[in-house]
C-alpha cells in the first residue's frame, strides 16, 4: 500500500491560496498545484469547524454523524451543551483504518476529545480542555504530549484583550512549533501507514489580522506592520508541508481546507431581531446584561485563570453566566442559540412550521439600512440541508450569512447591526463556504482544475487510494476522475464499528466553552 500523508489547514482558502501562488510568494504550493491538481472544496452548511471537518473524516452528512455545531441547545434547561466525540454517532477514518489494521497518525483533530482508540496514534485538537486526560492515545503518547505541549491548547486570545497583537501572534508560532516538533516525533517513532497533520491558528490569523492586508476594509490602516501577517502564516504552513514530506518519505499527499475566509466588517444581534418581530420575550435580566459585560471584561483582565475557574465551580452563578441568560423562554417562540452554528430554535411546537415560514421571508427580506445589503443570504428548514436518523437533533433552521456579517447571540438594547469586534479586538474574517483541496503525488493524475468536490468526498477517496472499501452509506465519493489508473470502487457496511467509551466522558466544558467564547464561537 502507499503511504499518504493529509494535511488541513484551518480556514484555507481558495482566493489567498491563488493570489500568493501567482504573485510568485508561495513557490512550493505552486508547484504542488502545476504538477498535481487543485480546486474549490464545497464545506457544509454552516461553513464551520465541527461539522465540516468532522463531515471530511466520516463522509456523510451531519445528518448522519450528529455534529452540528460546537453546541447543542437543551431545550429543559434552556442552556447550550458543549459537544464532545461521544456525540458523533459515524465512524471516523481513524476507526476504519483501524478496523482493517492500518497503521495510523492523527495530530490536532478538531472536536476529537476525547479521542479513540486507534491502530497507531491520535491527538486531539480545536475543543480540548487544557491539561485534561484523554485527549491522546496511547497513554505513553499522552504523557509525551502533555510534557511537550505544558498545557498549550491554542493561542490564547488574552493578548488581543490586552491590545497586544504582536504577543499573540507570537504564541501562534510558538505552539505551531511545537505541534509540528510532536507530531513528526510521533510519526518518526510509530511509523504509520496514513499520517494527518491538522494546523488550526490559520483560523485565528485570518480572523483577527485580515483587515491589515485587504485594502477595500473599512478597518484597513496603510502602513500597517501586520500587513502580510496572512502571507507569512501560510508561508510557515508551506515550510512545515516540506518538512513532513520529508521526514514521511514517498507518499500521496492531499492538502484540504474545511472552509474559507474572507472579509467581516459588521455583527448583527439575531436576538434583537427576534424582539423586535416579537417572537422572543427578556426577563427582568436584560437591562443587567450590557452592565456585565464591560465589568466582566475588567475581572478578566485581571483575575487569574485558575481563580476564575475556582469561582465558576464554587459559587453559584447568575442567569447571566448563561449566555442566554436574558430570555423568558415561558414567552419565547423562538430563539437565536448558537453563534457558530447559526441556529434558530423555535420553541412553539404547535406552530414551528408556520413559524419557521415567517421568519424565512423575515430573515431573507431583512435589509443594512445603511449599506443597504442583505446580511441574510440564505435561511434552511433543517431537512432542506441535512439528511440521515440524526435530523431530529439539528437545530430548526440554518442562517447562511453574507460573510460580511457575523451573527450575535447576545442581547443589544439598542442597535441591531454594529461594526464587528470580539472582546475589544477587531474581529474582521469571517468564514465562506468553499475551502480548497489539493492532490499530488504517483496515484494523481495532472489536471488543471478539481471540479465539484465536497468536504465528504475525503474520507471515501483516502479510503479508495488504499485500495479499501467505501462505506456502503457514505454521502461522499472517491475522487476517481484524478486517479492515474482507477479501479471498481468496492463497499462496505462500516455502520457497527462505532464504538464509545463512556468512561472517557470528564470533560471540562467551562474551560472548553471560555476558549469558544473568546474566539467569537459562543
Amino acid at each position: 500500500m502507499k503511504k499518504i500523508l493529509i494535511i488541513g489547514i484551518d480556514g484555507g482558502t481558495p482566493d489567498l491560496i491563488k493570489k500568493f501562488t501567482l504573485s510568485g510568494e508561495l513557490p512550493f504550493f505552486k508547484k504542488l498545484m502545476e504538477e498535481g491538481c487543485s480546486g474549490e472544496l464545497k464545506s457544509t452548511v454552516p461553513a464551520l469547524t465541527p461539522p465540516a471537518w468532522t463531515s471530511s473524516f466520516t463522509g456523510v452528512n451531519p445528518g448522519k454523524h450528529n455534529i452540528f455545531d460546537f453546541f447543542v441547545f437543551d431545550k429543559n434547561s434552556k442552556s447550550l451543551r458543549l459537544l464532545s466525540s461521544m456525540d458523533r454517532k459515524y465512524p471516523a477514518i481513524w476507526e476504519i483504518l483501524s478496523y482493517h489494521n492500518i497503521k495510523c497518525g492523527f495530530y490536532n483533530v478538531p472536536c476529537s476529545y476525547p479521542v479513540d482508540k486507534v491502530n497507531g496514534f491520535m491527538v486531539s485538537g480545536m475543543a480540548t480542555p487544557a491539561k485534561s486526560a484523554s485527549y491522546a492515545y496511547p497513554e505513553e503518547v499522552e504523557e509525551y504530549v502533555q510534557k511537550e505541549k505544558n498545557g498549550k491548547f491554542g493561542a490564547s486570545t488574552f493578548h488581543l484583550e490586552k491590545g497586544n497583537r504582536v504577543k499573540f501572534l507570537e504564541e501562534i508560532y510558538e505552539i505551531t512549533e511545537i505541534d509540528e516538533k510532536i507530531s513528526v516525533e510521533l510519526m518518526k517513532k510509530i511509523n504509520p501507514l496514513v499520517m494527518m497533520h491538522i494546523y488550526d491558528e490559520s483560523d485565528r490569523v485570518m480572523h483577527f489580522y485580515w483587515h491589515d492586508f485587504d485594502e477595500s476594509h473599512p478597518k484597513y490602516v496603510d502602513g500597517t506592520k501586520f500587513k502580510d501577517e496572512i502571507l507569512r502564516y501560510y508561508r510557515r504552513i508551506e515550510k512545515g508541508i516540506q518538512n513532513f514530506l520529508k521526514e514521511f518519505g514517498d507518499c500521496d499527499l492531499i492538502i484540504y481546507s474545511d472552509h474559507g475566509f474572507g472579509p467581516l466588517y459588521k455583527d448583527v444581534y439575531v436576538n434583537k431581531l427576534l424582539h423586535k418581530w416579537g417572537y422572543l420575550k427578556v426577563n427582568e435580566y436584560a437591562e443587567d446584561v450590557l452592565k456585565k459585560s464591560p465589568i466582566k471584561k475588567v475581572l478578566k483582565s485581571v483575575v487569574p485563570p485558575k481563580i476564575r475557574k475556582f469561582l465558576r465551580e464554587n459559587i453559584k452563578s447568575s442567569p447571566l453566566a448563561n449566555p442566554l441568560g436574558f430570555i423568558d423562554f415561558t414567552k419565547s417562540s423562538a430563539v437565536f442559540t448558537s453563534v457558530s452554528g447559526r441556529s434558530v430554535v423555535i420553541l412553539d411546537e404547535k406552530r414551528k412550521n408556520e413559524i419557521a415560514n415567517e421568519l424565512k421571508e423575515r430573515f431573507m427580506n431583512y435589509i443594512d439600512e445603511e449599506t443597504q445589503n442583505r446580511p441574510f443570504v440564505k435561511v434552511w428548514k433543517k431537512e432542506e440541508v441535512y439528511k440521515g436518523e440524526w435530523l431530529e437533533n439539528a437545530p430548526d433552521l440554518i442562517l447562511e450569512e453574507d460573510g460580511r456579517y457575523a451573527f450575535k447571540t447576545d442581547w443589544s438594547l439598542y442597535e441591531e447591526i454594529k461594526v464587528s469586534s470580539q472582546y475589544g479586538a477587531i474581529k474582521s474574517g469571517s468564514h465562506r463556504k468553499n475551502g480548497f483541496l489539493i492532490l499530488y503525488g504517483n496515484s494523481f493524475e495532472q489536471k488543471e482544475k478539481i471540479e465539484e468536490a465536497e468536504i465528504v468526498d475525503i474520507c471515501p477517496t483516502i479510503l479508495y487510494l488504499l485500495g479499501l472499501p467505501v462505506g456502503l452509506t457514505m454521502d461522499g465519493k472517491p475522487l476517481i476522475g484524478y486517479v492515474k489508473e482507477p479501479e471498481k470502487i468496492k463497499f462496505e457496511d462500516y455502520g457497527s464499528i462505532r464504538k464509545i467509551d463512556l468512561n472517557s466522558q470528564n470533560i471540562d466544558e467551562e474551560q472548553v466553552k471560555e476558549k469558544l467564547k473568546n474566539l467569537g464561537y459562543m
